[in-house]
């Protein structure tokens, strides 16, 4: 118990690297329900020794009772949608024309082994931590560990250039500067990594499939959190909060597949030998453990079931809510498992169930699964937005891990984006390596029926499964 009251557990950081789950992994899995991951380091005197150290401890601090027990007001859900839908798919409409090809043809096969990842890893480090790029902003920043830190997370391509105009340096002062001074290793906190996109005109691969695209990404954060230790001595930890299982049913995945893709990105993690900077969380399981084990529920799903009320009735709302409920149905269509249940038809007809919003340009055949496409988007865009929204009216994220930075794969106000590279995230797309060459900025993902608009590629698989790694430019240069 604290000294105002509140329910307080500390534990020593756990040692070493040699386990399958990262320390900070072990340390959630040891936290008792509802509280939050807080770290500090203190000092201790070792008698047998004489000599004083300073380990990390693991505050644990109860905060359900925290959490608003009164539903968000109209007006704040109203805000709240529009800023979400925004900062998912930005404003507009987004054509998507139909291509003239939906897939690649393919050349070539070919296959590698774990020594492209244990490359790439090698020559991101070189080029990005050891070089010139860090050395000379500890030097331009030396007095100033804070503006250090910031340049690093706008930096590109170590960081986002984005972020320079998204993130307030003053209130990111105010964030870190009591960290800095405590001597605290910094949290990068980054909702991501669901699975594998299932859209045919996205993806050639399962739900499970992690390729060179979630690779790179992965070896990128890691290489941010080095570069952070280069300007901040006491260290950096990423923390990816996986949200496959959190999303699986609401886009038709099947959760077992949303496990497995997470725990091979832990696996391949573990193989480079990255566990040191990039912890692998859950989504789902932060908001499980709020629920009361008796009843199996919590303020935060009573939260969602209210938002998911309100947000239905904005499809027929003003022309402002209305027109981002449209936006979010678009987005949801683009992103459901459509693999299956659209695989009786042709390309050029899923695409147009796909892309087209008005019905009365859907031909009668086509009718009963567009409908059903339709009903699947609104239900999804329905409990996407308020789980997400109900996320930032608990402020689940900075209670659980309190002062750390807010990551994102979407450029927004007061979020870093991650290292960006190609026209889709990893898990929406295909990797794709420029010119075969495995360099830091070669690999980008893009989706896969923009490769057909090349003559024709080649593909790599992986040695021990089979699957797409990468696709390049074919290798003999016809």
């Amino acid at each position: 118990m604290s000294s105002d009251g509140d329910l307080v557990f500390s534990a020593d950081e756990p040692f070493g690297h040699q386990e399958y789950f990262s320390k900070i992994e072990r340390a959630w899995q040891r936290a008792p329900r509802g509280c939050s991951l807080n770290r500090r380091r203190v000092d201790r005197y070792d008698a047998g020794s004489s000599l004083l150290y300073s380990p990390v401890e693991y505050e644990h601090r109860s905060f359900v009772s925290d959490l608003k027990s009164d539903p968000p007001d109209e007006l704040w859900a109203r805000e709240a949608f529009l800023s979400f839908v925004r900062g998912e798919f930005g404003t507009g409409r987004p054509v998507r024309e139909k291509p003239p090809r939906f897939s690649p043809t393919i050349r070539d096969e070919h296959t590698v082994g774990l020594e492209v990842f244990e490359r790439f890893l090698e020559v991101s480090e070189a080029e990005l931590v050891y070089s010139s790029v860090i050395s000379s902003i500890s030097q331009r920043y030396s007095d100033d560990m804070t503006a250090a830190l910031f340049e690093v997370l706008c930096h590109p391509p170590i960081g986002n250039a984005r972020n320079r105009a998204n993130v307030d340096f003053q209130r990111f002062g105010h964030q870190v500067n009591s960290q800095v001074e405590r001597r605290d290793r910094l949290f990068l906190v980054l909702p991501s990594f669901p699975f594998k996109d299932q859209n045919r005109f996205r993806t050639s691969s399962n739900a499970s499939t992690v390729d060179l695209g979630e690779l790179a990404l992965l070896v990128r954060l890691h290489v941010l959190g080095l570069a952070l230790y280069q300007v901040h001595p006491f260290g950096a930890d990423i923390v990816v909060l996986s949200d496959g299982l959190l999303y699986s049913d609401i886009f038709g995945v099947d959760r077992g597949q949303a496990l497995k893709y997470r725990e091979q990105l832990r696996g391949f993690r573990n193989v480079l030998n990255i566990q040191g900077t990039v912890s692998i969380l859950d989504l789902s399981d932060l908001i499980g453990r709020l629920r009361d084990p008796a009843t199996g529920d919590s303020t935060f799903d009573d939260t969602v079931r209210g938002l998911r009320l309100k947000i239905a009735t904005f499809k027929s709302a003003d022309p402002a809510l209305k027109d981002a409920y449209q936006t979010l149905k678009r987005g949801m269509k683009w992103n459901l498992n459509t693999r299956e249940s659209l695989r009786h038809r042709s390309d050029s007809e899923a695409w147009l169930i796909l892309t087209e919003g008005d019905r009365r340009s859907i031909p009668p055949t086509l009718m009963s699964d567009w409908e059903a496409i339709e009903h699947r988007a609104e239900e999804a865009a329905e409990k996407y937005a308020s789980t997400n929204i109900a996320l930032r009216y608990h402020q689940l994220l900075e209670r659980t891990f309190p002062g750390a930075i807010r990551a994102t794969v979407h450029p927004k106000p007061q979020q870093f984006a991650t290292p960006s590279r190609g026209s889709a995230y990893p898990w929406n797309g295909v990797a794709w390596v420029s010119g075969g060459q495995l360099y830091t900025n070669a690999v980008e993902t893009r989706p896969l029926y923009d490769l057909a608009r090349h003559e024709a590629v080649d593909v790599f698989r992986f040695d021990l499964t089979g699957e797409p790694l990468f696709f390049t430019e074919p290798l003999d240069g016809r």
